[in-house]
């Protein structure tokens, strides 16, 4: 019998709220998968990195501002094919709430665009199509309440 080998990895991912809106960025269009979509800040735990420095780490990374994390939101399962070799991916996926540092968001090259979104224009981006699968699939695990 040959089985394919499954990978398993962690992302982790920021709730972070300011009047009621919810921080989304959007991946540039040059990008793989997902391009022009809008997703959460964060992404993959390294190894041998606790989950809660490694969402700080990405939020920096991808942001320049500093997270607090304050608590739990959902998780969710997802299954993807790896683009640098091509593996079978199991992600465990977790949403935090997190409050970032005062100041202006200054963006990597991983992200073209942020905003902060409300519940009805987030229901209306995920309509469409517009939200990463995991940014959806985690909103939609916790009926959209943040």
């Amino acid at each position: 019998m040959n089985e394919e080998k499954i990978g398993f990895g962690l992302s982790i991912r920021l709730i972070s709220i300011k009047k009621d809106k919810l921080l989304l960025l959007q991946r540039p269009n040059k990008r793989f998968h997902d391009s022009g979509k809008w997703e959460f800040p964060g992404g993959k735990v390294k190894k041998d990195e606790f989950f809660d420095e490694g969402l700080k780490r990405e939020v920096f990374e991808e942001t320049n501002l500093n997270v607090k994390i304050v608590g739990f939101y959902s998780a969710c399962e997802d299954t993807f094919k790896s683009c640098k070799n091509h593996q079978n991916i199991k992600s465990i996926n977790l949403a935090m709430y997190g409050i970032l540092d005062e100041g202006e968001i200054q963006l990597s090259n991983e992200h073209t665009d942020y905003s902060y979104f409300s519940k009805e224009e987030i229901k209306k981006l995920d309509a469409k199509g517009k939200l990463t699968l995991i940014t959806s699939k985690l909103l939609k695990s916790n009926n959209f309440n943040f």
